[in-house]
């Protein structure tokens, strides 16, 4: 993955004909198509049947699991759109998450969400900002809760003002870490995928649990390289701290 910061419009006549060409009429009526956009996070119905299609992208986070796994999903379904991965690469962050994608498509700056003029730089020329970056191993956060209010309070609100600046949609992205947890097998969580087989074609890659689970296992056995090193850096941490 080819590290770079992507040059970006700087003017007001330039900023302002992004902003110009981003909503156009969707060219495809498919529910399906749109049901895919939707699922990621790209879609905005108008009054008037269009669409918000973005072709500059900035993804923070971008090299995290949940993170890493987005940008690849739009490099790999929607080539046409530019994604500039900010990340600060912390025990969280792994370039390697991203790596083989094209790098006349995918950019990375490796920086801190909190770094004003850092945001200053890359924000303007984009249509959009999806954010992934924050603390997540909440249990972290009872020793040391400092890095969460600086990430996930500070960051985020210095991105929040960047968006509002250069008039750049925002899509804040969460976890399930902010809200107690569901009951245990509680059968109202059941998923009906009825709709999902007739409106997008899907299917499941197995239909019971003992052979997903067996392929999940093989899967990590068979790519040791991709989790050792962080697993080995997470024990590393711990022990330092005397857990």
């Amino acid at each position: 993955m080819k590290i770079k910061t992507r040059q970006l419009p700087r003017t007001e006549e330039a900023r302002k004909t992004r902003t110009d060409a981003r909503w156009r009429p969707h060219p495809d009526p498919n529910p399906a198509a749109v049901g895919m956009r939707r699922y990621a996070g790209m879609v905005n119905s108008m009054a008037c049947g269009g669409v918000f299609e973005p072709r500059n992208i900035l993804v923070t986070g971008g090299c995290g699991f949940i993170g890493a796994n987005f940008v690849r999903y739009v490099a790999r379904s929607h080539p046409h759109v530019h994604i500039t991965v900010l990340d600060k690469l912390t025990y969280a962050g792994n370039p390697e998450n991203i790596a083989g994608l094209p790098p006349s498509q995918v950019d990375l700056v490796v920086g801190d969400i909190c770094d004003v003029a850092l945001l200053e730089r890359i924000v303007p020329g984009h249509d959009a900002i999806v954010h992934f970056a924050a603390e997540s191993h909440n249990d972290n956060s009872i020793a040391n809760p400092e890095p969460f209010i600086r990430t996930n309070v500070e960051g985020t609100m210095r991105l929040l003002e960047a968006a509002r600046k250069h008039d750049v949609r925002f899509h804040h992205i969460s976890t399930g870490e902010n809200v107690r947890d569901r009951p245990g097998h509680d059968r109202r969580y059941a998923i009906d995928a009825s709709r999902l087989r007739a409106e997008l074609g899907w299917s499941p890659m197995h239909t019971d649990f003992a052979s997903g689970l067996r392929n999940v296992i093989d899967w990590y056995a068979e790519h040791r390289d991709w989790w050792a090193p962080a697993k080995e850096a997470t024990e590393a941490r711990y022990r330092a701290q005397g857990q």
